[in-house]
């Protein structure tokens, strides 16, 4: 929309948002509003070089890294099987206790594991400080049982 179009009384912050807006669409630049992961290889021929005895660990991290969110790579919407989130596309889908909805509870497994999206596979915690205090020692963090994380940690 050309800057001639708009009301004159609009406020001036808004006025550079709807020709920043307008930029973005002529120069065909990705939607704003949309988060997509880059492009990386197949996430089916993705091998981690390192290994984490998740079925072990579960009592204690209470899969910590089905609470991350992050974006979803463009084989994963093609695919069609993990969800994404409406409200911001295209974000892994969170319920409303912030986990995974691919996160089946009892006993904590992921639903969609084969297809589990390439940040899942690639997830190394060791040594993220927000879920482990000492990985070896197998001690959480603190913050961990708090309702607010991961929001409340610090990496």
């Amino acid at each position: 929309m050309p800057a001639s179009a708009l009301p004159d009384d609009l406020p001036e912050s808004i006025r550079r948002s709807i020709e920043a807006l307008d930029r973005a669409v002529q120069t065909q630049a990705p939607n704003p509003f949309v988060v997509l992961q880059e492009q990386h290889p197949d996430k089916y021929e993705f091998q981690p070089d390192f290994e984490i005895d998740c079925e072990n660990r579960l009592e204690l991290c209470r899969a910590a890294c089905c609470r991350l969110a992050f974006p979803l790579s463009g084989q994963d919407i093609e695919e069609g099987i993990v969800q994404f989130d409406a409200n911001s596309p295209y974000v892994i889908a969170q319920d409303g206790s912030g986990a995974c909805v691919h996160l089946d509870k009892e006993p904590p497994r992921c639903s969609v594991y084969a297809a589990r999206p390439l940040p899942c596979r690639a997830f190394d915690c060791r040594h993220d400080r927000r879920i482990w205090a000492d990985f070896d020692a197998r001690k959480v963090h603190p913050a961990l049982a708090d309702p607010d994380w991961p929001f409340n940690a610090q990496r």
